[in-house]
């Protein structure tokens, strides 16, 4: 009898196993089981020559091609093979088709911001002005992709099957309609002045570029750097893109090789970008800013610019019209709308006028025009500086010579003189890491020493400010215990942002709440703290203890004792989480591939480091919208120097490796001319 109890048990165990296995393997399909045969044959059309398409390990793609030509096919060929899904979906954005791909009103919203700039109208434009081979390349480029979209089951794009999106063709002007997107998400911000009274509808307008920067967790580029210093015979040049919180990277590393030789870039898929690169004769860094300006004019200003309507259509078909006055410069907002419906085919909103209010808002952006920047980073990879003339994008770079001369391109807004070299931004937080990296410099310690994994996250800007706030709080008899602890971790602390600091998120949370507030965060030299009693004195005072309770009793953890801290390691509280854009309950519906988003869930990409430090770590003081998306690269300008590169490690084309990368952050070397481990060679033929 015990012996068939005995059987009976080991049979359901084989049983449960057996149907665990199945379900584990099913979720391995849906999840993890799309794989990419990087040793294919593809046929593109209107190709002069075969092109091949090294595929390393890093997925770095390594194209030769004989003609530049065939070589921008095999790029696009291997950024729509890699990125085929948000290259789509940015389309979709800056074409105002969203709304036909997902519902809701934050796709409305997104599809009418859209159709308001007239980005799409403006980049067909745009194509059709460009010279005959400046269209040529774009046609070459948009054949490469279209080998991806028009067959996605034979080339085992993952994220696009999984998706359910079946994206439509390629044309040769998308390329500049995501252009031109880009260069809006990247606008400067507006700054608010005392002598601002910002109406309702303004508020509106810039409300709603808010909706589409969180859609596409793309939160602006002007927190990106660079700098250039010569220590004993080497000439270092550092290259930052800060993007947003996009788990889909805004830039893919490429080797390409054609009659201008070789160039190691940083591309922008769905473009022809190239904000940073190098090659024999040049090395270059390129901001993603855009300028932008907003200014009151009397009412009328724009009563002789003609009005535009213009369409957007939802995935049902329903359709709305936009009036809007452009004069091709730039835009005009009226104070405020008076909503009017009239019976056509169906219910369409109308919006007209109203002429009541004293003034209307002019909106200044090159983008308003039909321009584009393609020609400019086409002729850095032929290392041609003086056609290196920028009309979309403001052109704030820094240029290195092969023989270590290196120059300031357009007008950095931060431009910090370095011994031996110079570091530029276009954020003024980024005088900060100057003042932390001439210190480092001048101890004699070389980049290698405190880049990458040896991190550097020693903040100058923290030192003077908490030696206020402690000023400021020291004689307050009306703390919290919570809050008086949280000031001993303050007072003792070595001004670090390491993943293991509490005073670091005491400081950061504590800041960014007073920011949220008050819209600005004390300087170290601010009369704010300033040592007399006066009541100005006693109100800062106020306003500081106030946001510090607040920030400590959020961020205890209820199930702790009142005075336990060690939840509150910056490793655990900083804003360091990446978001698949599309994967979201409120994007995209619940009943397509309800598996895949698991896989496409966010993921914690925590490191150490603050934007004050030489290691970039997103802050919730700089904004509401934190910005942990960060590829960086360094290297020595010689030759046989490789490209160092550190980035966000989120391939996941193994079984659970979503789960077992040991480290969320990459370094690998960009260097062809070093023995590298390659996982497939594509080759693309002609189809015709």
């Amino acid at each position: 009898m015990l012996f068939y109890r005995f059987r009976n048990i080991i049979a359901l165990s084989l049983l449960i196993a057996i149907a665990g296995l199945f379900i584990l393997g099913i979720s391995f399909w849906f999840s993890y089981g799309f794989r990419t045969d990087y040793s294919a044959q593809v046929k593109i059309t209107n190709l002069r020559g075969n092109v091949s398409v090294e595929w390393r390990k890093d997925r770095i793609p390594v194209i030769r091609a004989s003609s530049e030509n065939d070589g921008l096919a095999g790029l696009g060929y291997s950024h729509a093979l890699r990125h085929a899904l948000p290259m789509s979906v940015w389309r979709q954005v800056a074409l105002g088709e969203l709304g036909q791909w997902f519902p809701g009103d934050s796709t409305a919203i997104i599809d009418r911001v859209s159709k308001t700039l007239g980005i799409g109208r403006l980049a067909y434009a745009a194509y059709r002005q460009l010279k005959p081979e400046e269209k040529n390349r774009l046609i070459a480029y948009s054949n490469g992709v279209n080998a991806v979209l028009e067959h996605p089951n034979e080339q085992v794009n993952d994220d696009l099957l999984l998706s359910g999106l079946k994206p439509k063709r390629w044309e040769p002007w998308h390329s500049l309609a995501v252009e031109h997107l880009l260069a809006w998400i990247g606008t400067e911000p507006y700054k608010k002045t005392p002598a601002d009274t910002l109406q309702p509808i303004f508020e509106k307008f810039m409300a709603e570029q808010k909706v589409v920067k969180q859609f596409l967790r793309l939160h602006g580029f002007e927190y990106g750097l660079a700098w250039v210093t010569r220590q004993s015979r080497d000439t270092y040049f550092f290259h930052r893109h800060v993007y947003g919180a996009s788990a889909w990277p805004l830039i893919q590393e490429a080797i390409l090789e054609w009659g201008i030789g070789q160039n190691q870039v940083v591309s922008v898929p769905g473009t022809l970008l190239f904000p940073s690169g190098r090659n024999e004769r040049l090395s270059w860094y390129f901001l993603l800013t855009s300028p932008f300006s907003a200014e009151r004019l009397p009412a009328g200003a724009d009563s002789l610019v003609a009005p535009e309507n213009r369409v957007v259509r939802d995935m049902e078909g329903n359709e709305s019209l936009i009036t809007i006055r452009s004069n091709g410069n730039s835009f005009f907002l009226p104070e405020s709308f008076k909503k009017k419906y009239k019976k056509l085919v169906r219910d369409t909103l109308l919006v007209e006028r109203d002429t009541t209010v004293g003034f209307v808002w002019k909106l200044n952006w090159p983008g308003f025009r039909s321009l584009s920047d393609q020609s400019a980073f086409r002729n850095l990879l032929m290392g041609d500086t003086t056609g290196v003339n920028f009309h979309l994008f403001k052109g704030n770079g820094l240029l290195l010579t092969q023989d270590g001369r290196w120059s300031v391109r357009g007008n950095p807004l931060v431009r910090e003189e370095l011994p031996g070299g110079l570091l530029i931004s276009d954020t003024p937080w980024a005088s900060h890491s100057a003042t932390r990296l001439r210190q480092v410099l001048s101890s004699g310690l070389l980049p290698e020493q405190f880049l990458g994994k040896f991190q550097d996250t020693y903040s100058p800007f923290v030192r003077p400010a908490v030696k206020g706030l402690l000023g400021m709080m020291e004689k307050r008899k009306d703390l919290t215990y919570a809050a008086k602890d949280a000031l001993t971790y303050l007072r003792n602390w070595k001004f670090d942002f390491s993943n293991e600091s509490i005073a670091a998120s005491v400081f950061d949370a504590w800041m960014a709440e007073y920011y949220r507030g008050w819209s600005f965060i004390p300087k170290p030299d601010s009369t704010m703290f300033a040592g007399a009693d006066s009541a100005k004195t006693a109100e800062n005072s106020s306003k500081l203890k106030k946001t510090l309770i607040k920030v400590v009793s959020r961020f205890k953890d209820k199930e702790s004792s009142p005075r336990d801290f060690s939840s509150f390691q910056w490793g655990l509280t900083q804003a360091g989480v990446v978001y698949y854009p599309i994967w979201s309950a409120q994007f995209i519906p619940l009943s397509r591939h309800n598996l895949a988003q698991t896989r496409f869930a966010s993921v914690r990409v925590a490191h150490s480091g603050h934007p004050t430090t030489l290691q970039w770590r997103a802050t919730r003081m700089l904004t509401d919208l934190p910005s942990p998306s960060v590829w960086e690269g360094w290297f020595a300008n010689r030759s046989s120097e490789s490209w160092m590169i550190q980035r966000a490690n989120l391939i996941h084309e193994e079984m659970l490796s979503r789960y077992s990368i040991p480290d969320r952050q990459q370094y690998i070397e960009l260097d062809s001319r070093r023995d590298v481990e390659v996982i497939g060679k594509t080759l693309l033929i002609s189809a015709e």
